[in-house]
């Protein structure tokens, strides 16, 4: 089923109906694909200077490129159960 209401749009399918294959809301600039992405030529992150929030339960597993060190950053937990931005490269 496709649809499209209020600000969001869901594509899903019928073998897979707990989680929509695509799910976005446009008036909160948020778009989630279950499964996996597949992108032939490049993904392009802003640079960002100040980090989002890395917790737990918020961002867990994000990425972001800081804008500050030119490096890529994921979310992870560290051995204390804290969130933790942790340099990629």
């Amino acid at each position: 089923m496709n649809e499209f209401k209020s600000g969001q749009i869901i594509i899903e399918s019928t073998l897979y109906n707990n989680y929509p294959l695509i799910k976005g809301d446009f008036n909160e600039n948020y778009l989630q694909v279950n499964g996996v992405l597949d992108v032939s030529e490049l993904i392009k992150l802003q640079p960002m200077v100040t980090a989002p929030v890395c917790a737990p339960t918020e961002n867990y597993g994000g990425i972001y490129f800081n804008g500050n060190t030119d490096k890529l950053n994921v979310c992870i937990n560290n051995p204390t159960g804290q969130g933790q931005w942790v340099p990629l490269n």
